[in-house]
């Protein structure tokens, strides 16, 4: 008999306004010819069950949109929206990519991937090489932690990144190229 692989939904994070970048990031020209939003979605498409995105973009896919709870309020009521989604459609966890990270691969992606096999009831975090820093926004959160992340949602310190250090987690290094984020159009440049 075997066993059914466990089932992983893709989320690419766009939701936040791109105030310092000036327009909407997932609109962005990415060097392969696409896209930031559809490089992100792609790269996730090539390791997770099914793809949705977090929060709104001005471009027009064939992705499904998961709003966010509370607009505005960063990144962590995305990502409880996308773990309910997560486990109505029956996956066992979500991969989840920021929209502006360009150098990012599907690679990369494998790489928390495999850790998460390894450790299916731990979150699995990209961390920076130079800074062992998390980076909170690029990892894998198994569906069990719904109801945390929906209260961390809820609470007035909505940090993520202090809210997987208290969780049980292991981490996927990366290098600092790899993980860098296009916040303005200076950072597009480097």
């Amino acid at each position: 008999m075997t066993s059914t692989p466990p089932r992983l939904l893709g989320a690419v994070l766009c939701g936040g306004d791109s105030t310092r970048m000036g327009v909407c990031k997932s609109t962005l020209p990415h060097p392969s010819g696409q896209s930031f939003l559809v490089h992100a979605a792609r790269r996730l498409a090539a390791i997770c069950d099914e793809v949705v995105l977090s929060g709104r973009t001005t471009q027009t896919t064939d992705y499904a949109c998961i709003d966010d709870a509370r607009p505005k309020t960063g990144p962590v009521a995305g990502v409880a929206a996308c773990i309910a989604e997560a486990q109505r459609r029956d996956c066992d966890a979500c991969m989840f990519t920021p929209v502006d990270m360009p150098d990012l691969q599907p690679s990369d992606l494998r790489r928390l991937y495999t850790a998460w096999l390894a450790s299916p009831t731990k979150i699995v975090c990209a961390c920076e090489a130079a800074t062992l820093k998390l980076q909170p926004l690029t990892a894998v959160i198994p569906v069990a932690l719904r109801h945390s992340l929906e209260q961390l949602a809820e609470s007035k310190d909505r940090s993520l990144y202090r809210w997987i250090n208290a969780q049980p987690h292991t981490t996927v290094t990366f290098t600092t190229s790899t993980l860098r984020n296009v916040n303005t159009p200076a950072d597009r440049r480097t």
